[in-house]
């Protein structure tokens, strides 16, 4: 963003080009006037790290997910072998 606003472009075409909402390119260039390019490193809100990052399976997820894996196998290998004692008998 600093170096689209050096290089001129408004505030509009940055938003366009960069996906950011005018408060957005203000919050960064007002950053890089006050301080520099230390202003550009990421603050530090202080919250709290998360717990699960969304996306991802946690260990107790992955356990239940490999048990019902395996139910889910055996109930198709019953219905395997029901519609075939079914189907055979039914001739």
């Amino acid at each position: 963003m600093i170096l689209a606003l050096a290089d001129g472009l408004s505030y509009r075409a940055i938003q366009r080009k960069l996906a950011a909402s005018a408060p957005t390119v203000a919050k960064w260039r007002s950053r890089f006037e006050q301080a520099g390019i230390a202003g550009l490193q990421g603050q530090h809100q202080g919250s709290r790290p998360r717990t699960d990052t969304p996306g991802r399976v946690n260990q107790n997820q992955s356990s239940r997910i490999g048990v019902l894996s395996m139910y889910w196998h055996f109930v198709d290998a019953v219905r395997v072998v029901v519609f075939s004692v079914v189907y055979i008998l039914g001739r």
